[in-house]
């Protein structure tokens, strides 16, 4: 391999040749099935690998340019590692990336296991499959099994190889002694992300960081009811990563989807200003979605106030429209592939 000197373009410039580098992946279409009515606990962000990594040596595998180039395309595009990234950490999780080829009708991920891994593709053509089925097919310069680096959640799919493969791949915990050792620390990370959520981006940068001191980072699984409708509130929600469908139950029983909140749309805060229930209920979509939440003492001391907040009216449908995309009369567009860069977050 060439391993001429490669400079990082910044972030901005590798967004932009995303698309000239890969056409986007198609969305999967998800069908929607009977609610479920056990609203699920998120997986709070698990800090015990980074005092099991402090040991961990940082490796580093020459690449081409043109090799470096493509993995950074990928992680950028994705909405969950994109989160942790600065130019620092983007470089040296690529330079640790190593090569591994897998032959045709090799499993390189199973559905349901507990995955170590990620993995960049770069040769080769590979099938997503769940439940037996193959629901999409995808080249190179796609992410995929970067939920296993971030959480310790079970495989959504597999991904199957068909012809000839070369991947990049790294492990959970050098991935971590990367972000234990170099770049932003969580609470930075945190406060740029709020700044750019439409309901927080004018508050004084003194409030965010009180703010991002008390937010949890959880995760849902896909299917996971996050909130249920009709429960009383205790959290309000801000999607950091991924996206749900928002589920309205007639008096009849029937579920009726009403739309789709996307990364940086928040949800939950109206049963926490009027003291009601739930109006809805939100469901994770894959590969599952990952929030920052805060407690009902914090919201109320920090952003209970907020005009835009309060300025929205209480109705029997979907509030705070601005945020929420794809509403078609109870129809909407599932978007379980997420940007060009993540496959299904297996």
């Amino acid at each position: 391999m060439d391993d001429d000197p490669y400079t990082a373009p910044r972030k901005e410039t590798l967004v932009r040749k995303i698309s000239s580098q890969r056409s986007m992946i198609e969305e999967l279409d998800i069908k929607t099935g009977t609610l479920k009515k056990t609203r699920k606990q998120g997986v709070v962000s698990d800090k015990t690998d980074l005092k099991e990594s402090k040991d961990i040596v940082i490796p580093t595998h020459p690449k081409s340019p043109d090799t470096e180039l493509l993995i950074k395309t990928a992680i950028v595009a994705n909405d969950f590692l994109n989160n942790m990234m600065d130019e620092e950490r983007l470089q040296a999780v690529t330079a640790a990336m190593s090569s591994m080829t897998f032959p045709p009708n090799s499993y390189i991920i199973k559905e349901g296991d507990i995955g170590a891994h990620f993995f960049v593709s770069e040769e080769g053509t590979y099938e997503v499959v769940v439940d037996n089925k193959v629901i999409k097919s995808f080249g190179r310069g796609v992410v995929f099994g970067e939920l296993a680096i971030l959480y310790k959640a079970k495989r959504f799919a597999s991904i199957r190889v068909t012809s000839g493969a070369r991947v990049w791949l790294l492990e959970r915990k050098v991935f971590q002694k990367i972000m234990m050792k170099s770049g932003r620390k969580e609470r930075e990370e945190n406060v740029r992300f709020l700044s750019t959520v439409s309901v927080l981006k004018d508050l004084e940068i003194e409030k965010l960081h009180k703010i991002s001191d008390l937010l949890k980072r959880e995760f849902y699984a896909t299917g996971s009811t996050i909130i249920q409708q009709g429960d009383p509130g205790d959290k309000f929600y801000i999607i950091r990563g991924g996206s749900v469908n928002v589920i309205k139950t007639d008096k009849k029983g029937n579920d009726r989807l009403v739309g789709t909140l996307q990364r940086g749309a928040y949800f939950g805060e109206q049963a926490l200003l009027h003291e009601d229930r739930r109006l809805a209920s939100i469901i994770a979509n894959p590969p599952g979605t990952e929030c920052l939440t805060l407690n009902r003492i914090a919201f109320n001391e920090f952003l209970g106030g907020l005009d835009k907040l309060r300025e929205v009216k209480l109705s029997d449908t979907i509030p705070r429209s601005s945020t929420m995309t794809n509403i078609v009369s109870g129809e909407a567009s599932f978007t379980g592939f997420q940007r060009g860069g993540s496959v299904v977050g297996v």
